[in-house]
């Protein structure tokens, strides 16, 4: 059986219009703007939205749903996992109704994934690289599966697919993640990266590279990397190659300027950290000006705590960029990404995930951070506020 969801301020093609929307077996079948932008009183059995703002279900397009701020990097699996869950349930609760996973210990963020799928724990979809193939030591290289010389880095790959991982995650270079890291310094030869874009195109998947240095993100985008992570440092021969492979960047600004600002931390790694992201927002930004795509990640993880997408795309108006691109990066783009078009749109055939807001957002973007609801597959999975069944005629 269907439901009617009414008194709906639904973003579409960039703004806000008033409209009731049907959705039957998880996606929207029908949506019938109204014709004048007052709130009705509804007629049949439906769920009264009471003129409330819906976007699209959020998308996080790079998180790490099994690692977490209080774990240790000797944690128990049994605890990982258990952390795993939470970390699941912050991201939907917040709005976040898809999470490409870039990463973790394991294969737990794939079995994570099967138990949301199956409805046995509540989270985001989920596409996920399982865990990453790195260099030996390099970076965060006790998490992932270290791969030396073209032949093991095929054989890595083929590993991650047939742990089902739905697409790979290279450690293209150094990062902040430890102390007397070097986020300059390239990891993986070229021979190595091509072996691993063949290999994972081959098999239908794609690649994601963190990659910080603009000689590591050029190499990446020559052998075929479809997403650059962070490409905090990219130049114009970088943004050259991407705007002629057609390839992403997910900067993720908002972690770096939580590492910067931890008290917590060595004052060694603050300063990086705080180097990185000053640099890193006017690389951005020429990419963006010269027509790179891009889309919105946190790096949910290690240092930036789960379900806070907001903050990122807050930081980004932050830069000068304008709310509804903001939005559509966070949304269609991310769809994109991720290789859903069933994702980031309110539209008759795609998936029926929303967030439900009381105050627009392109007026007040922080109101992202308070959902009064969270719709997934036509099912509210969260509410902070009561909403009415009407009853139509």
């Amino acid at each position: 059986m269907g439901t009617t969801f009414t008194n709906a301020r639904l973003y579409r093609r960039g703004r806000f219009e008033l409209a009731d929307f049907e959705v039957a077996e998880g996606r929207i079948t029908t949506v019938t703007p109204r014709a004048a932008d007052t709130v009705r009183h509804a007629s049949t059995s439906a769920i009264d939205l009471g003129g409330r703002f819906v976007l699209p279900g959020l998308i996080d397009a790079h998180a790490h749903l099994v690692l977490s701020s209080d774990a240790q990097r000797d944690e128990p699996l049994t605890a990982r996992i258990l952390k795993g869950v939470r970390n699941a349930k912050a991201q939907l609760r917040a709005g976040v109704t898809s999470v490409r996973d870039v990463g973790g210990p394991g294969r737990i963020a794939v079995d994570l994934k099967a138990a949301i799928s199956a409805g046995i724990i509540e989270g985001p979809r989920v596409s996920t690289s399982g865990s990453f193939v790195c260099v030996t030591g390099g970076h965060v290289s006790y998490w992932g599966r270290e791969a030396d010389g073209a032949d093991d880095a095929r054989r890595a790959v083929r590993e991650q697919r047939k742990a089902a991982a739905d697409f790979i995650k290279v450690m293209a270079s150094g990062g902040v993640a430890d102390e007397g890291e070097d986020p300059n310094s390239a990891q993986f030869t070229r021979a190595e990266l091509e072996a691993i874009c063949d290999e994972a195109n081959s098999t239908g998947a794609y690649v994601a590279a963190h990659a910080h240095p603009a000689g590591a993100i050029r190499q990446c985008l020559e052998v075929g990397v479809r997403t650059i992570e962070h490409a905090s440092f990219i130049d114009d021969a970088g943004i050259e190659a991407a705007l002629r492979s057609g390839a992403y960047i997910v900067p993720t600004f908002i972690v770096y300027d939580v590492i910067a600002r931890s008290e917590h931390l060595p004052a060694h790694q603050r300063d990086l950290a705080a180097r990185v992201l000053d640099r890193k927002a006017e690389c951005f930004l020429a990419a963006d000006s010269a027509g790179v795509k891009w889309g919105v990640g946190t790096d949910a993880g290690s240092f930036m705590p789960q379900g806070q997408l907001w903050q990122e795309m807050a930081f980004l108006t932050r830069l000068g960029l304008d709310v509804a691109r903001v939005l559509e990066a966070a949304t269609e783009t991310n769809a994109e990404i991720l290789r859903d078009d069933a994702l980031g749109r309110l539209e008759p055939g795609c998936w029926a995930d929303a967030v439900v807001l009381d105050a627009d957002p392109t007026q007040d973007i922080e109101s992202l951070a308070r959902p009064s609801a969270v719709i997934k597959r036509g099912q509210i999975v969260h509410s902070t506020t009561p909403l009415s069944q009407a009853v139509l005629a």
